[in-house]
């Protein structure tokens, strides 16, 4: 069959589906990808595999950050650890490949091809040391490795159990006629250029690398951390994909963190702009482009967990009113079974949010101007200094003399997450701050966290605001901070990063755990070591936490 005949055929069945796997799920639970996501689906679907770089333990310690690390430091006078990092992510990647992998054939091709690309990557490094200063596009090539590595790991286990398999290296993808304007146009040129180098492929799973490019400026400059979602929303657009799903270990989008909170419920729906006031406000959920950039083309999106795939998993929709059943397959949601839910909580039941986040490590900055003359310049001055050191504000209140803002201290932009790349990012700290101390009295709060409620209805829903905060000042919880109506689906405050826990876990059980015996009760409910007891009547209750306990008592 020849490569138009192939594509024709492919456009004939038109039911794709596209997986995204996270760096995490490769690493550690490749059997399960393999073995009881990607081969099942292939039964009922057209299956393109998406892979991020591996990370078998913390995601400091992933394929990617090593080879960020290794990039920054080939630019110092310390090569040997550059090498040393490259030769490390070699030894680990196979260790995988003689772990997980059957056939001694398949065994060798893919050592082969590890060692190939490390030394590539290697001399990459030397050259780049060897001129003195490194470029966006050398950056992107030595990062592209991690996903080139992990498509020939995924796709010689599925050569292994039978299925064909083709890797396919979108690290050259975007033609240079549109790699300059990152727009509506680029993303729909791309979107076409991917389907149709797809389309072509011949083997049963187009295995694809989550880094694309070249893209300038650099990827993680124009898209972030999360290009790989970008990458598989972009591919998922130009199949015209019956669904994207990302793959996680976990069920899907929880109303709480399940580490910090037990008895967090697992929401079987949620709309693409809560799950991305989510992700903003703390949570790893999804890339808020990709969500956007699938939405806009009607592609379905689920979260999903690699260790128990029969689970339906969490439903992204942009307007929840225009759900409606999927052709029933193995790997279809049961829309019935989540109809009653789905009412409860956005149309028929008391409006409340939907799930509370937290981000830690914030720093919160209170500006007092020194003049109370001139307050608009006062403003501009102070948002300039922003502007200058390329520092982003996660909340902001501001009255005619005073400004408090809240930023995440400690972010580092485009390296490692080792202690020495946070480095650049304190240095514009200390940077703005010095100049902020021309504008007036600056006051720095550190170790913070915003604590944020996500829901549509929670701007307009009366009682909420006021239920969170006396909630969190009967518990003696200090809060110095609050937002409240900018955003239309969140509401946060700001409390000291010691109080957190305690504060989300008391939020959560007056808004999600009071009403275990309501419609919302049909949502998934995970095991949980935090009790709650009523006493009393209701008019005179309040609630009180005492080691991990929580009670409302009379």
């Amino acid at each position: 069959m020849t490569a138009d005949q192939n594509e024709a055929a492919h456009n004939e069945v038109d039911s794709w589906i596209v997986q995204k796997f996270g760096g995490t799920s490769i690493g550690k639970y490749p059997l399960n990808v393999v073995e009881n996501v990607i081969k099942p689906a292939t039964r009922y679907h057209q299956v393109v595999v998406v892979c991020s770089a591996l990370s078998v333990s913390t995601k400091s310690e992933g394929t990617t950050n090593r080879l960020l690390q290794a990039y920054r430091h080939c630019l110092s006078t310390d090569f040997e650890r550059s090498n040393l990092l490259v030769q490390n992510i070699r030894i680990e990647h196979t260790s995988a490949a003689y772990d997980y992998i059957k056939s001694p054939i398949l065994i060798a091709e893919l050592v082969q091809e590890i060692d190939q690309e490390c030394e590539r990557v290697v001399q990459l490094l030397r050259a780049t040391k060897i001129i003195g200063h490194g470029t966006s596009y050398i950056m992107d090539k030595v990062i592209s490795t991690g996903e080139r590595l992990a498509c020939f790991f995924v796709s010689a286990a599925l050569r292994d159990r039978g299925i064909t398999s083709e890797t396919i290296d979108f690290s050259e993808i975007v033609p240079s006629l549109i790699q300059s304007t990152m727009d509506q146009s680029f993303y729909h040129s791309l979107s076409d250029t991917m389907a149709k180098r797809i389309r072509r492929c011949q083997a049963t799973v187009p295995v694809v690398t989550g880094f694309f490019g070249p893209i300038d400026r650099g990827l993680l400059t124009q898209i972030g951390r999360g290009y790989t979602d970008f990458c598989a929303s972009m591919i998922s657009v130009g199949l015209q994909a019956q669904e994207l799903q990302v793959w996680k270990e976990v069920e899907g989008i929880f109303t709480a963190d399940p580490s910090k909170v037990p008895n967090a419920k697992m929401l079987p729906v949620i709309s693409s702009e809560e799950a991305s006031e989510l992700t903003f406000h703390g949570s790893e959920v999804i890339h808020y482009a990709a969500m956007r950039l699938a939405m806009r083309a009607s592609v379905s999106m689920r979260i999903k967990n690699v260790l128990n795939p029969q689970a339906p998993g969490t439903l992204v929709v942009d307007d929840w009113k225009g759900l409606s059943p999927s052709p029933l397959t193995p790997l279809s949601i049961d829309c019935a079974a989540v109809q009653e839910p789905l009412l409860y909580m956005y149309d028929g039941g008391p409006p409340t949010p939907i799930a509370i986040t937290s981000k830690d490590k914030i720093l919160l900055i209170n500006i007092r101007s020194a003049e109370r003359l001139k307050a608009h310049s006062f403003l501009a001055g102070i948002f300039s200094v922003f502007d200058r050191w390329n520092l982003s504000i996660d909340l902001i209140c501001t009255s005619e003399v005073r400004v408090s803002i809240a930023l995440h201290s400690e972010v580092p932009l485009i390296t490692g997450d080792d202690e020495d790349d946070l480095q650049p990012v304190r240095q514009e700290l200390k940077s703005a701050i010095k100049q902020l101390q021309d504008y007036g009295d600056v006051e720095l709060l550190h170790n913070r966290t915003i604590v944020s409620l996500v829901g549509k209805q929670v701007r307009r829903a009366l009682g909420v605001t006021g239920q969170m905060f006396s909630t969190l000042s009967e518990n003696r919880i200090k809060i110095e901070m609050i937002t409240h109506g900018a955003s239309e689906i969140s509401t946060s405050c700001v409390v000291q990063e010691q109080e957190a826990g305690r504060a989300v876990a008391l939020l959560h059980a007056v808004f999600f755990s009071a009403h275990e015996n309501q419609p919302s009760s049909a949502l998934s409910k995970s095991r949980t070591d935090v009790a709650l007891t009523m006493q009393g009547s209701a008019g005179g209750s309040r609630l009180k936490y005492d080691r991990g306990l929580l009670a409302v008592t009379g």
